[in-house]
């Protein structure tokens, strides 16, 4: 199961001045996660994986860090792996590093593509962003080394449909469609933009309840 760009803890500035409305739309957010890992459980999925954009980096509660490591370690034995985005990236402060995770947690912590062999033929590379910009793309220069099938975690923007139907979406880790096989990688899911969309090597699961 694959999901992305929850952003739990989003602020709603739109809603003003009613922080109760602010209120109730963040605690649907958590409750979408929740329904997110119930799905996981009920198809008897073989992993849930996250492509970034999991929290706000600059806005999250420690309430949000219990939330968190809880929700993930009920799922256990169920693996979970976590690729951090542009707005919940991997530094020394952000919930990957300071939360105690349970024991089926992943998390990528690199800037570039790094394995983990699911089952015997069956890899996951995932790559995390540093920061909350300035990220460069995964698969340009990328290339898999070895056999099997190859399957990619990450958090980008596929330009050809940011350019022609999400221009207010600014371009963290920029990738084109013909590079993802060109790197050898059977799939990639991808984070980012917030409208599902599915193409022949890469998926873009859209975010489970809107801001």
């Amino acid at each position: 199961v694959i999901f992305a760009d929850t952003h739990l803890d989003a602020s709603f500035a739109w809603a003003g001045a009613d922080r109760g409305v602010a209120r109730r739309w963040r605690s649907d957010l958590r409750r979408a996660l929740l329904n997110i890992v119930e799905l996981a459980v009920d198809r008897n999925a073989d992993a849930l994986l996250c492509a970034g954009d999991l929290y706000e980096h600059e806005r999250f509660t420690p309430d949000t860090q219990a939330f968190l490591a809880k929700t993930f370690a009920e799922l256990a034995p169920l693996q979970v792996f976590l690729a951090p985005g542009n707005h919940d990236w991997f530094g020394p402060q952000s919930l990957y590093e300071t939360i105690h995770w349970s024991h089926n947690v992943h998390v990528f912590g690199a800037p570039e593509l790094e394995p983990y062999e699911l089952t015997e033929g069956l890899t996951l590379w995932g790559g995390a962003h540093l920061g909350p910009a300035n990220t460069g793309g995964f698969v340009k220069d990328f290339r898999v080394d070895r056999d099997g099938v190859n399957l990619a975690l990450f958090h980008g923007s596929e330009l050809s449909w940011l350019h022609n139907e999400e221009t207010s979406k600014v371009p963290h880790a920029p990738f084109r469609a013909a590079e993802v096989e060109a790197s050898g990688l059977d799939h990639a899911f991808v984070g980012h933009l917030h409208t599902p969309r599915l193409a022949a090597r890469h998926t873009y699961p859209g975010n489970p309840d809107p801001l």
